[in-house]
């Protein structure tokens, strides 16, 4: 029996930093993993999940502003869809999840921007040591299923900015997770 229907839009910032493409993560505190900017889609939100996505990235990135540092934009895949898997947030009720992802692109120099964060609640993935990262920091299963869904294509994320980034630009404390780290 299904219990539920749980929707969400996420969203995905990748950035070039010194050449190499990375993945913008988010601290879920409550279950203690790292996910994509992002979350349930409200009600009034079923007919247009772009304003979801955006509402989250707003909540999520803030004091970063939609429109004004970043917008959210289509990700061109269809919705993945899974389960039924007990949910975590409602006394595991089995829970049949749909998916639809997002891209963000900066406004202006994501650099600035991401100083603006808190680094103990963001890190950065390189793309290439993604499977590395799930292993030692734990990433959320909604981005290990957007991950295999891609397969070998997920190298090839559209960047959220247009250059590369310096890694001496970024902010103090803003952990960039690689294959190399210990």
């Amino acid at each position: 029996m299904i219990g539920r229907r749980s929707k969400l839009a996420l969203v995905l910032i990748c950035v070039n930093i010194d050449g190499a493409p990375y993945l913008l993560f988010h601290r879920h505190r409550k279950w203690g993993d790292w996910s994509l900017i992002g979350g349930h889609v409200e009600p009034s939100e079923e007919g247009n999940w772009l304003i979801a996505a955006t509402r989250e990235a707003g909540e999520e990135l803030a004091p970063l502003r939609p429109c004004v540092d970043f917008v959210i934009e289509p990700f061109p895949m269809a919705p993945i869809e899974w389960g039924p898997v007990p949910s975590r947030t409602k006394d595991n009720i089995p829970t049949i999840y749909i998916v639809q992802y997002y891209w963000l692109r900066f406004l202006r120099d994501p650099a600035t921007a991401l100083a603006q964060l808190d680094p103990r609640d963001f890190v950065l993935i390189r793309l290439s040591d993604i499977d590395a990262a799930q292993a030692r920091i734990g990433v959320s299963d909604t981005f290990e299923r957007f991950a295999a869904s891609l397969g070998n294509h997920i190298r090839d994320l559209p960047c959220s900015w247009s250059a590369p980034i310096h890694g001496r630009a970024l902010p103090r404390g803003l952990e960039r997770v690689t294959g190399n780290d210990s």
